[in-house]
């Protein structure tokens, strides 16, 4: 086994530094699941139009469905400050990696069987 040393260094971090980054990235990450769904609504109100209908649209949602749920990480991920409990931490990564990799794997199987389908 491993012995930390006894004299380690205090670790300083800024508070207003990952303040400000958190609040930048959970702004940027709420915009991003907006504009999927304004745009997942958009093709689903278009859907009969010859552009939209070539276009496949249920995997055009699928792709939205799949970029809000990856956005939604970025909101978990933003929210891990320091003065949080080790539980609500604990908790906010393992939903951030299940967010994006549900989201990830929803958008790209749609993509590459929109692809498929194509060829």
């Amino acid at each position: 086994t491993f012995d930390p040393p006894l004299s380690l260094p205090v670790l300083v971090q800024g508070e207003s530094y990952t303040r400000t980054l958190s609040i930048i990235f959970t702004v940027a990450g709420a915009i991003l699941a907006v504009l999927a769904i304004l745009i997942g609504l958009w093709t689903w109100l278009h859907r009969n139009t010859h552009v939209v209908k070539a276009s496949q649209p249920a995997f055009l949602l699928l792709i939205c469905i799949g970029v809000v749920f990856m956005s939604c990480a970025v909101i978990f991920m933003a929210s891990q400050n320091p003065p949080h409990s080790y539980e609500y931490v604990n908790f906010t990564c393992m939903g951030g990696f299940w967010f994006f990799c549900f989201g990830f794997g929803l958008a790209m199987s749609a993509l590459f069987a929109k692809t498929w389908r194509i060829n």
